[in-house]
This record gives structure tokens, C-alpha cells and sequence, in this order.
């Protein structure tokens, strides 16, 4: 998701408005911050990290913290490196 579309997830859900919306895509592009920390200093979440679970709800997905897992290999395995790279993506989990 680019900016824009996260703050019209934010606007959607009656988080923001768009003129708050248009302040923020301001910040960004003159401060250079990423769109959670402009949300965080706008006190719309608690912190930047905060954007994750919303963004994940939207997309119907599960929030996974990673920070202290490491996925199986033949989990790893599934993915190339290179496709994963290229997608930002990393498989953790796997069903039959």
C-alpha cells in the first residue's frame, strides 16, 4: 500500500479526515518520514507500528509478529529469495 492508500484506509474508518489527510502527505514529503511515524506524531495511533494491524484487518490478513521466530526451512524453502525479495514477501506458514 502507498500513503495515499493508508490514509484512505484511516479515512474510511472515520480515523481521519481528509483535509488532516492531505496535512499528513504534506509532512511526508517534507520531512522525509514514513506514514506511521506521521500518523504516531498526529496522535492518531499510539505508535508507528500501530499502522500494521489496521493495515492487516484490511487486508484480511493475520498480523504476525516475527521478531523473535525464525520459519522453518522448508518453509523457506517454498519461496525463492529472489521472488521473495522482489515481493517484500516471506512465507510463514504453510497448510495441506
Amino acid at each position: 500500500m502507498d500513503n495515499q492508500q493508508v490514509l484512505d484506509l484511516f479515512i474510511n474508518r472515520g480515523m481521519i479526515d481528509r483535509s488532516l489527510a492531505q496535512d499528513m502527505l504534506h509532512e511526508i514529503d517534507n520531512s522525509g518520514k514514513e506514514i506511521g511515524e506521521i500518523l504516531a506524531d498526529y496522535q492518531v495511533i499510539g505508535h508507528r507500528n500501530d499502522i500494521w494491524p489496521v493495515i492487516a484487518q484490511e487486508l484480511s490478513a493475520e498480523m504476525v509478529d516475527i521478531s523473535e521466530w525464525s520459519p522453518p526451512e522448508e518453509i523457506l524453502a517454498l519461496v525463492p529469495a529472489g521472488m521473495a525479495r522482489l515481493h517484500g514477501a516471506l512465507p510463514v506458514n504453510f497448510t495441506n
